[in-house]
């Protein structure tokens, strides 16, 4: 059975639960006064109404520093793929597979239809599979889950659409239910089973970094805006704890933002041009990146990766936060130069 990565997702995992990677703007439900003011304040952001959330279900962090830092982490993230059974779908279908979460939302539209009435009535693995994978393409994890599960009853040895389910069910929020899916495949010694080891893994490890470090840090960049002796060994925490996770983006992230405001100016670049460099470009890092590069004096750079926060934001208010955020950086240059 020849198998590849398919379509490549990001998962947030807080607090044993899952979430779809959509960002809920702070400033939505902070007076502009808190969010852009203050002195060295934390505010936290988890969850809120439903009236405010509508169908968003992330989180985000603003920090407001001595010069309003907008730091957007939004929890620890489990990177997995779709896994694309190549020998059940022909070349054709694949590049269309791959084509379709690109494609104008005409096309996307007449895909999905025709995608919801076959898996009302397919019964065949292969045809399944391919379904599931079009609704994934798609982002619609929910819709996905029942037509992996259907596959993998059709055929449990292929155990590609297990591992499927799994990978849909995290996106939904039910773990619990992935590791179920994971479980026979992971103990096996087949074609996937190495992968999902890795991605029991993956969830063991984000989930404990949020149950165990998500405070922690937090306290961490509390101490270094304080300043002091304690600033100084929390920052010294903070890289220690980078080194010891070095792909962990919460830690990076938030390693860079208490070197801003530090003052460790050629440090935080550092890590600003790390995370730049790695693979999987996201709304948030770019967004954090390019005040990075503001706070440190290099304002092309900074503008390069607001220009790529805006381009990868996926909904009006996270390309309206990279907006208010330029016009309120440059309102306070214009406001340093007059002083």
């Amino acid at each position: 059975m020849g198998l590849s990565g398919g379509i490549r997702c990001c998962v947030r995992i807080r607090g044993g639960h899952a979430y779809a990677c959509v960002t809920v703007i702070a400033r939505e439900r902070f007076p502009a006064s808190t969010a852009l003011s203050g002195n060295w304040t934390l505010p936290r952001v988890v969850g809120g109404s439903a009236a405010e959330l509508g169908s968003r279900t992330d989180w985000t962090w603003v920090v407001s520093l001595r010069n309003t830092y907008d730091l957007r982490v939004a929890a620890v993230e489990v990177r997995v793929a779709y896994q694309l059974d190549r020998a059940a779908v022909s070349a054709r279908d694949a590049r269309w597979l791959a084509e379709l979460p690109s494609a104008p939302p005409g096309q996307r539209d007449v895909a999905l239809r025709r995608l919801r009435a076959d898996a009302a009535v397919a019964d065949d693995r292969r045809r399944l599979h391919l379904i599931g994978m079009g609704l994934a393409a798609l982002g619609l994890a929910d819709e996905a889950v029942p037509v992996f599960i259907r596959a993998s009853e059709l055929d449990p040895s292929t155990t590609v659409d297990a591992v499927n389910a799994a990978v849909a069910l995290v996106h939904i929020g039910d773990v619990e239910r992935a590791r179920l899916w994971l479980a026979p495949v992971a103990q096996g010694n087949g074609e996937l089973s190495e992968v999902a080891r890795e991605f029991i893994a993956e969830i063991d490890l984000a989930q404990e970094l949020v149950q165990s470090g998500g405070t922690q840090v937090t306290d961490l960049l509390d101490s270094i805006t304080e300043g002091g002796n304690q600033g100084n060994e929390a920052l010294t925490t903070l890289r220690q704890l980078v080194l010891r996770h070095p792909d962990n983006e919460y830690y990076r992230h938030t390693l860079m933002f208490g070197l801003m405001a530090s003052s460790h100016h050629a440090e935080a670049l550092t890590q600003a041009e790390m995370l730049a460099s790695r693979p999987d470009p996201t709304h948030e890092r770019h967004f954090n990146v390019a005040q990075t590069f503001w706070f440190c004096g290099d304002r092309v750079r900074a503008h390069e990766h607001f220009a790529l926060a805006h381009e990868l934001a996926e909904t009006d208010e996270e390309r309206q936060d990279v907006v208010s955020m330029l016009e309120y950086l440059r309102e306070q240059d214009e406001q340093a130069d007059e002083d």
